[in-house]
């Protein structure tokens, strides 16, 4: 009895949170990626999030081998941003692994919440998965 009421719990709590979006700006690059996070896509509302990983695609997820850029909140909370460029840890959080130098390929960037996946073409043009786009609410 008492694991379905937790779960009761667990599953109100989650239709509580606000609705959650993650995407790459438009305009972005490999040497200038913008990952934008809000409550709905393009959007500047803040939302919470702990984690965010930037990770290599065809690799386990939330793997240390995976990761090209792992970052999460520390200290005290100053509010979540709705835009977070590659390698520069927004204030009230810290690199926990990386930044490591992006190249052509595939990555996907993710929170615990939401997923996008984007290439990296050979002339440093970063594209959007549009088959891809997630969000939570």
């Amino acid at each position: 009895m008492r694991r379905l009421t937790l779960l009761a719990a667990a599953i109100t709590l989650r239709g509580c949170l606000p609705p959650r979006a993650i995407w790459i700006e438009t305009g972005s690059r490999v040497d200038h990626l913008v990952i934008g996070y809000s409550t709905t896509r393009g959007g500047t509302e803040p939302t919470y999030f702990s984690t965010l990983f930037v990770e290599e695609c065809g690799t386990r997820p939330h793997t240390v081998g995976a990761r090209f850029w792992l970052i999460s909140r520390r200290g005290p909370l100053v509010g979540y941003p709705t835009r977070i460029t590659y390698g520069v840890a927004p204030e009230g959080f810290h690199s926990d692994s990386g930044p490591s130098a992006l190249r052509a390929g595939c990555f996907h960037v993710s929170t615990v919440e939401v997923q996008t996946t984007f290439d990296i073409q050979p002339d440093g043009r970063v594209v959007e998965r549009p088959d891809q786009k997630l969000s939570v609410r």
